[in-house]
């Protein structure tokens, strides 16, 4: 009966020994599990922001970028001086609408001649094609 009863004792505690690892483990993995979500969700909102940063950020560069090189062609290359100061009606017109800003008249300083044009903010008007 002595082995029985080591026997019965030794298998119960192994079997509760069995039970408390498999609950810490189990715990543990449920723990993991959450964590893996919550990085999942975090990457899932970067993933987000970065595409809605990118709808806004894109746009924005192109347009200073553009604008960059509107600037850089009217002083520069001279835009206004060869198409607006010394250009024909058709060539004003022109410069006027499409050659720099389109919601602003130029002003500039002719070095050769010492001759201002005039700017004025405006407003495009109903038959304007700006």
């Amino acid at each position: 009966m002595n082995a029985e009863l080591v026997v019965a004792s030794v298998s119960g505690a192994v079997a509760l020994s069995s039970v408390l690892l498999s609950s810490r483990f189990s715990r543990k993995q449920t723990l993991l599990a959450a964590q893996l979500d919550r990085q999942r969700a975090e990457q899932l909102k970067l993933a987000e922001h970065q595409d809605l940063m990118s709808q806004r950020r894109d746009p924005l560069l192109w347009a200073a970028y553009d604008l960059q090189s509107r600037l850089f062609n009217i002083v520069d290359g001279q835009f206004l001086d060869v198409y607006y100061a010394h250009g024909d009606d058709l060539d004003r017109e022109h410069s006027a609408r499409r050659g720099g800003l389109p919601s602003v008249r130029w002003s500039c300083c002719d070095v050769r001649s010492s001759s201002w044009i005039s700017a004025t903010a405006r407003t495009p008007g109903p038959s304007s094609d700006i």
